[in-house]
């Protein structure tokens, strides 16, 4: 990769290489790392599909048609703090999709391990479009906007901008233009955030695709924008107006997502302005100061200015009335049902949602954060962004220290190229303002970063040696082993753990399945979902009003999360909830239908086993019946006893099947 670009060899070595990584992607779609519980409980899929929330030890077979999923506390009405389109788009929507190519005349009836996959799948291939190939878009354009910004100054911005000009040169005269693939569109198909998050429900991911394509949507209105005044055809003022009308979209899109966009956003915005409004109505008045001021020309530019305002205006306030209006129809309607609050109207101007502004309230105050962790203001500075971009983030600091040093702080706010670097600095600074800081937060940086800096990763042998291998141990440590028991274990109910299943592999409803997960990252309901078959779906569930079919699906088993208690909280919850029967040691709980009958249950302890010590009791006994390797959990490590194979061993999540001893 560090051939002549214009070189045929090299040319088909990175289209080979990005195949490869395109695949990569998709693989790791099936990869079962959990890297954050928002993945599931912001994403939609705990939302539309998991099951019925569990408040004791079991719950009752019984269909209950008021019943329904409890959603993630963001998602609660008396908190309101995102916005139902998101998970909407992420999840109900490919399972949509996925329902009608197979035919199928209800989403729900597909299971846990469907709803798992569907969604990351969708927005695999998303990440392909609204990722690469917008990066692709702006590293090919954004070099001959510099290279005006350079006939106005006189002078090269800076290295950066000269060897994109270079390369832009080559790219022109090569004969195929899709067998020139940039050097940064590698460096982001490589990323570990980008192989690992893409696929994955974050409104962290959804996020950086609004900001890709926010950004590409800027640069073809600056690439418009460049025509004189006189040169621009009916169509090119159509095209105009309908890239600043999305530009307006777009940017009402991002905040509603994560109301973070605003800042991310704000210096892309502000260049656009500049370029498209002030910098023209100034550059044409002052061009005729001598010959005296064309008026006519001025108020086409000022024309010009409104042509950008207005479109941008109306979309912006066209997509955030749209916003506003489904969440506040679903979180009036008191359902979590995503087919119920498409059905029912219930809009009241007088009790409108505004879920950004409900957010940005909430996350201002850091009594609300120290629920959720409270970091140093330097945390994303320091350690999340050299965890998520590694020599991305560094080749970005020394650029800051040169020009500091040679020029000031100021240069970095000049040229169009640089708005990158301004989205990167600003976004920082912003975001560290906030006690809470975790890495996901910063994942939209991958777009400038890349664009900025991508191309000096493939510069050098060693930069090249040191981007992979830091790519590919965070690969393999966030993508396979971080929290990677998890998701398995809960896959495996309904197929071979304990005795109690038939012959057909179901659950027998006789006996319940009660797991409880300790010292684990939060346990998503929905992939208890066992898949139901259509004629087991009457017209009530088909209209989405019911949620028997959420629970039946759910039915012969039920979860609890006890987090990171002490020990003594697992012993005290076998106190509470179960009793050991006189006869073959069993485990048996009371029937809520029927107090005069007992119901047999499998009672199973899901945990690391450096979290389980030998019990101290002659009452129960943990029986190993399954285990998964690795899971490494950060806040569980094992204890250090001087020998490091043991060490490794204990990183893997076990089941534990709980037992009566006599």
């Amino acid at each position: 990769m560090i051939v002549d670009n214009n070189s045929g060899d090299s040319r088909n070595m990175k289209l080979y290489i990005l195949v490869f990584l395109y695949s990569l992607r998709l693989m790791f779609c099936l990869s079962p790392g959990y890297i954050h519980p928002d993945e599931f409980f912001q994403g939609g899929q705990e939302l539309f599909f998991g099951c019925k929330s569990i408040s004791s030890l079991y719950n009752t077979n019984e269909c209950d048609a008021t019943s329904r999923t409890t959603p993630a506390w963001e998602f609660e009405p008396e908190n309101a703090l995102r916005s139902i389109v998101p998970p909407t788009l992420a999840t109900w929507l490919p399972m949509k999709l996925y329902s009608f190519v197979l035919r199928r005349d209800n989403i729900y009836v597909a299971d846990g391990f469907e709803i798992l996959l569907v969604p990351r799948f969708f927005l695999c291939l998303l990440s392909m479009i609204f990722f690469d190939l917008m990066v692709w878009y702006n590293v090919r354009n954004l070099s001959n906007l510099v290279r005006s910004d350079e006939n106005e100054i006189g002078t090269s911005l800076n290295k950066n901008v000269q060897v994109i000009r270079n390369r832009n040169e080559l790219t022109n005269s090569a004969t195929c233009g899709m067998s020139h693939i940039p050097n940064e569109v590698l460096v982001l198909a490589s990323s570990w955030p980008v192989i690992v998050f893409s696929s994955r429900p974050f409104s962290n991911t959804l996020e950086t695709m609004v900001l890709s394509c926010f950004l590409a949507t800027a640069t073809a209105i600056l690439k418009s924008s460049r025509l004189k005044v006189n040169e621009m055809t009916n169509l090119t003022w159509i095209i105009h107006r309908l890239l600043a009308f999305s530009i307006g979209v777009l940017c009402a899109s991002g905040i509603f997502t994560r109301f973070t966009f605003i800042f991310f956003a704000a210096p892309i915005a502000l260049k656009l302005l500049y370029e498209l409004c002030w910098k023209r109505i100034i550059s044409t008045s002052s061009g005729h100061t001598q010959s005296g001021l064309n008026e006519s020309l001025l108020k086409k530019c000022t024309g010009t200015s409104l042509d950008f305002l207005l479109p941008a205006t109306v979309g912006f306030v066209l997509a955030t009335t749209i916003f506003i209006s489904l969440d506040s129809n679903y979180y009036n309607s008191g359902s979590s049902h995503i087919i119920d609050f498409f059905q029912q109207s219930t809009f009241d101007i007088t009790s409108i949602t505004i879920t950004p502004l409900n957010a940005f309230l909430y996350n201002s105050k850091s009594t609300n954060l120290a629920d959720h962790g409270l970091h140093l203001r330097t945390n994303h500075s320091i350690v999340n962004m050299p965890l998520l971009f590694g020599p991305l983030y560094f080749l970005l600091l020394k650029k800051v220290v040169q020009l500091c040093w040679m020029s000031g702080i100021g240069k970095m706010f000049h040229g169009v190229m640089n708005v990158c670097d301004q989205v990167i600095l600003v976004g920082i600074f912003v975001l560290s303002c906030a006690p809470h800081q975790e890495p996901r937060f910063l994942l939209p940086l991958v777009i400038p970063l890349v664009i900025s800096y991508g191309d000096n990763i493939l510069r050098s042998r060693l930069s090249i040696f040191v981007w992979v291998v830091f790519n590919v141990l965070l690969v393999i440590f966030f993508g396979t082993m971080h929290q990677s028991g998890l998701i398995p274990s809960l896959l495996l109910r309904g197929n071979n753990i304990g005795s109690n299943i038939n012959n057909e592999g179901v659950l027998n409803h006789q006996h319940h399945n009660t797991f409880l997960f300790y010292h684990t990252y939060m346990p998503p309901t929905f992939l208890l979902r066992r898949r139901r078959v259509e004629h087991e779906v009457d017209e009530f569930d088909k209209n989405g009003v019911s949620s028997c079919l959420l629970t039946d699906a759910c039915r012969g088993s039920s979860l609890r999360d006890l987090k990171g208690s002490p020990i003594e909280k697992l012993y005290q919850t076998f106190d509470d909830a179960i009793t050991c029967s006189t006869k073959d040691n069993e485990i048996v709980v009371d029937d809520e239908n029927d107090n005069n009958h007992k119901r047999h249950q499998n009672v199973y302890v899901v945990a690391p086993p450096s979290t389980i010590p030998t019990p101290t009791d002659d009452k129960y006994h943990f029986r190993r019946v399954w285990s998964y390797y690795p899971h490494v959990t950060t806040e569980d490590f094992p204890a250090w006893n001087g020998k490091l194979t043991e060490f490794f061993s204990l990183m893997e999540l076990v089941v534990y099947e709980v037992e009566c001893l006599n």
